[in-house]
């Protein structure tokens, strides 16, 4: 699983506690929805495997992508939504929870004049 935090650098990642989780089937979905989403390429660039630092330039771009996921989200019929769910094992309303956290840490990181860190397993 990636969690995403805001820090410094990696090092000082390890030592935040305000975080997002990615579970494996948002970011799954993520994936195949990419092309519904702005600025997907820049949120790919978190490895679900790996530790990556996207720098402070950057949280605005995953905060459009954060926006943009939960503009996606009003816009689903029932049909849709019930295809996510099947095919991912995620609801709107946990995609929705998610876009929300992850765009109050992009609030959180520009605060404190921090880039974003991504933690993967």
């Amino acid at each position: 699983m990636l969690v995403i935090v805001s820090a410094k650098n990696i090092k000082d990642g390890y030592k935040e506690k305000y975080s997002v989780s990615v579970e494996e089937g948002l970011n799954t979905f993520f994936y195949n929805y990419k092309e519904h989403f702005k600025k997907y390429e820049i949120f790919s660039l978190f490895h679900p495997y790996k530790d990556t630092y996207l720098e402070y330039e950057r949280v605005k771009d995953i905060k459009m992508f954060s926006e943009s996921i939960l503009e996606w989200t009003q816009n689903i019929d029932i049909y849709e939504e019930n295809k996510i769910i099947n095919a991912y094992h995620i609801s709107l309303k946990k995609i929705r929870i998610f876009s929300k956290k992850l765009s109050a840490l992009c609030d959180y990181s520009t605060e404190h004049n921090n880039g974003l860190v991504g933690l993967g397993d």
